[in-house]
């Protein structure tokens, strides 16, 4: 594997934003975002759960409920935290529990499926016929691994901010100095690169392609930037239009989806530089998985719609 060689970055970008297009994202975006609203609570539940076992289940809410607030603004993410907690009641008996149980993982797994679609378009890779049972199954399974392993980085969120607290604490009772600004500028820097990795995992693992960590590297990482700046954004877009009064009760719902919908169609420009990127630093394609085949796309001009026995008349 060669390395990448310098290209001009304008036609690196009208590559990735004219296949952004071609792979019609604004529809791809506007199903996850719409499947999220099955899927948020569900998934919100499973990775809370998974950070709270170091934790504590309230300490991994919070954090939840912090990162929320970060992307989408303090009111909404109140609504979800309401609604995962309204999803989140037990069920009485031995039957309802696990019937309850299968409902959330299905549930929470739904919208990360629709992301592996949308992914393999980015790829222009689709799953080989037959063997469906199979192949739902697998992806399920992947699926659930993502969502233990965003556990696993909302935990090590959890333990690098309370060790950033515990420094910050330690150093401005030693030397007396304000150091607000530098542990702000830190957690920015954490929220960054546990993004970077959260991405790296998703593009690397949920598309039908055989493609290394070092090659999904450089498009988390920009794809994590473009989060950063495309959140505050979206937030001053949001606020501006006033959804909130515009759609009353609701609005924090139509909040949520809205910036679902912007946070899905950055994510897929992201995955159009990852595969921009991977086809100059290899030099070709990525090659399908072996339960994957290419689509290929086919221009075919329009048949003339007259007969030649008409065009004689």
């Amino acid at each position: 594997m060669h390395r990448p060689k310098p290209q001009n970055l304008w036609n690196v970008v009208r590559e990735t934003v004219a296949n952004w297009s071609q792979h019609d994202a604004t529809t791809h975006s506007a199903a996850i975002a719409y499947l999220s609203l099955f899927s948020l609570a569900p998934l919100l539940i499973l990775v809370a759960a998974v950070s709270g076992w170091a934790f504590g289940a309230e300490a991994a809410r919070g954090e939840v409920q912090r990162e929320l607030g970060r992307f989408i603004g303090a009111d909404a993410a109140v609504a979800v935290q309401g609604i995962v907690a309204a999803s989140a009641h037990p069920r009485t008996g031995r039957i309802a529990a696990v019937l309850g149980t299968a409902t959330l993982l299905l549930s929470a797994t739904g919208v990360l499926v629709q992301l592996q679609d949308a992914l393999n378009t980015v790829w222009e890779v689709t799953p080989k016929p037959g063997f469906f049972l199979k192949r739902l199954l697998k992806k399920r399974l992947l699926c659930f691994g993502l969502i233990l392993g965003t556990g696993a980085l909302l935990l090590l969120s959890l333990a690098a901010s309370a060790g950033i607290a515990a420094l910050q604490k330690f150093l401005e009772a030693r030397f007396e100095i304000g150091l607000s600004k530098l542990v702000g500028g830190a957690d920015v820097v954490l929220s960054w690169l546990l993004m970077a990795l959260l991405l790296a995992m998703v593009y690397r693992l949920l598309p039908d392609v055989e493609i290394g960590w070092r090659e999904v590297a450089w498009g988390s990482a920009v794809t994590s930037l473009l989060f950063t700046a495309g959140k505050y954004a979206i937030g001053f877009y949001l606020q501006r239009t006033g959804v909130t009064s515009t759609y009353g009760a609701a609005g924090s719902l139509v909040l949520v989806l809205l910036w679902i919908y912007y946070s899905s169609l950055i994510f897929l420009l992201g995955a159009e530089f990852t595969r921009v990127h991977s086809r100059r630093y290899r030099e070709g394609r990525a090659p399908a998985s072996p339960g994957a085949v290419r689509v290929a796309t086919v221009q075919v001009p329009l048949e003339s719609n007259s007969s030649p026995a008409s065009a004689k008349g």
